[in-house]
């Protein structure tokens, strides 16, 4: 058991959440911003308050390029806002960075930080495809490399998957927290909780709130009070409070988990 939940776990959170996203840096939205209008498009400029509008369609969306970070966005309305430096797209919005793709029916970009205020899907290519889903609002801040979100996510990778209500934390500080419901699993390891917490300095991770892991050989159940504490780097696992192990020697759980 200690080795595949030691496998899994770093995989869920070193190929993802201890990196920032390849093309967001933590540097703050700057640079030059151009906009390209198709034929059939529409230009809407306000010089008196610097707020530019285009209109494209789903066939032939508005286009945008910013130098820092390098980012390509498509969208059918684009709203920038020049002397508030406020970038506003609408409608099938679709961002491509280096070695990034994110989409969803709106973002916001500012000076501060990056925004998908109705939810969306990000997909990272390396070091190998992860792709988190939010169903509600997620925030990048550049500032402190800080993230949230809301409204319930999934997050996958190639051999498992992270599932719950909401997710936090920030590169900055190495930490990493994910509430409500949560549900995991990696092949042959699959488990639940009511919050993980990642510390990066200390290579630790907490499951709280009647943490639940099963394997092909038996599980693991605690209580509202237990707390399993994993040291990655070494596989080691503390619980304390109670819980109920079994084994079993044939390899086979029972689907009731008797």
């Amino acid at each position: 058991m200690r080795h595949k939940c030691f496998k899994f776990l770093c995989a869920m959170l070193f190929l993802f959440f201890t990196l920032p996203l390849p093309g967001w840096a933590a540097e703050p939205v700057g640079g030059g911003v151009e906009v390209i209008v198709p034929a059939q498009g529409l230009t809407e400029l306000n010089l008196k308050n610097e707020v530019c509008f285009y209109q494209g369609s789903p066939k032939a969306p508005i286009e945008v390029l910013l130098e820092e970070p390098p980012m390509r966005l498509w969208a059918v309305k684009v709203t920038y806002d020049q002397g508030k430096e406020v970038l506003t797209a609408e409608e099938a919005v679709k961002l491509e960075a280096e070695k990034l793709v994110a989409t969803g029916p709106a973002m916001v970009f500012t000076s501060e930080q990056a925004q998908l205020p109705a939810g969306g899907e990000l997909t990272a290519y390396e070091p190998e495809i992860q792709k988190l889903v939010v169903n509600g609002e997620f925030i990048y801040r550049f500032t402190d490399q800080s993230f949230e979100g809301k409204g319930g996510f999934v997050l996958q990778g190639p051999e498992w998957t992270l599932e719950g209500e909401r997710l936090a934390g920030s590169w900055q500080e190495g930490e990493f927290m994910a509430h409500g419901q949560l549900h995991f699993s990696s092949q042959n390891v699959w488990g639940e909780a009511e919050t993980v917490t990642y510390y990066q300095q200390e290579d630790r991770l907490i499951l709280t709130g009647s943490p639940f892991v099963r394997w092909e050989e038996g599980f693991l159940q605690g209580e509202t009070d237990t707390v399993i504490s994993l040291d990655l780097a070494s596989g080691q696992a503390k619980v304390e409070g109670p819980t109920k192990t079994r084994f079993y020697q044939d390899g086979g759980v029972h689907p009731s988990g008797d």
